[in-house]
């Protein structure tokens, strides 16, 4: 009688955690590139996606106000371009210009989507202003926001004047999918550099009257419109879970 009540608890078990795995996020996977070729070297990998102006799939955003606000716009951050600096988004460590780290911007989707890929493009002409530090949330079927993982791409070229940089970080997930089911992507922006202090613009970016920071290009998020069950699959699912707790009950009655 023991080992059938083993079995059936093992079963049960079993299905559980096949039902967890099939709604857990996959490991979340970096690959960092940079250039010092020209302050816009990635520029050639703006493509149309999820949470692109204009994109069907874009239902809002929400982003702070650029540092400088009329000459890099927070509508730079999502534009499909990174032509001029009104294309651009500036987020600045220091107070000098009314904002400063960390800044946030949120992009609410229409529907659910599966995330295959995250890209921040970021680059500037001097004090290394293309690095990056940043955080990713996703929120999953419109529930709350959570920690997706925390991405430094700051690697410094120089000093002042000669610290030109382009940076490309790209976020896949270990199994394919970053997350199913996303309704709302959210990027916070820290100072990339904290060699002087949270709240000082570093070593790699001072000089000149720098207030550090990150030029960002542009936001990406690819993916597809998360596939809907079909009724007879969810319900043969369900249906198992439940016979095999029933199984599980009766076993323990005897």
């Amino acid at each position: 009688m023991k080992n059938k009540q083993m079995r059936s608890a093992a079963l049960l078990t079993g299905c559980v955690l096949v039902g967890l795995a099939l709604n857990s996020p996959a490991q979340v996977v970096p690959t960092y590139q940079t250039s010092t070729s020209s302050p816009d070297a990635f520029a050639s990998d703006i493509a149309p996606n999820l949470i692109q102006s204009g994109q069907s799939s874009l239902a809002g955003v929400t982003a702070d106000t650029s540092a400088l606000s009329g000459v890099f716009n927070a509508s730079g951050l999502n534009d499909g371009s990174a032509a001029g600096n009104g294309n651009l988004c500036y987020y600045e460590v220091g107070t000098a210009n009314g904002t400063s780290m960390p800044n946030t911007a949120t992009f609410q989707l229409t529907a659910a989507y599966s995330i295959t890929s995250v890209q921040v493009i970021s680059g500037w002409t001097d004090h290394n202003l293309g690095e990056q530090s940043f955080q990713l949330n996703l929120s999953i079927n419109g529930g709350a926001f959570s920690d997706f993982g925390t991405f430094n791409n700051n690697t410094a070229f120089g000093t002042g004047g000669a610290a030109q940089g382009s940076y490309l970080t790209t976020l896949n997930g270990s199994a394919g999918t970053i997350a199913t089911d996303v309704t709302g992507v959210q990027f916070i922006f820290m100072n990339p550099d904290l060699s002087n202090g949270a709240g000082n613009v570093g070593t790699s970016q001072a000089g000149n009257g720098s207030t550090g920071g990150t030029v960002i290009d542009e936001l990406q998020v690819f993916g597809t419109p998360t596939p809907v069950p079909e009724p007879a699959t969810s319900a043969l699912f369900g249906a198992g879970i439940l016979g095999v707790a029933a199984v599980f009950r009766r076993r323990l009655a005897c």
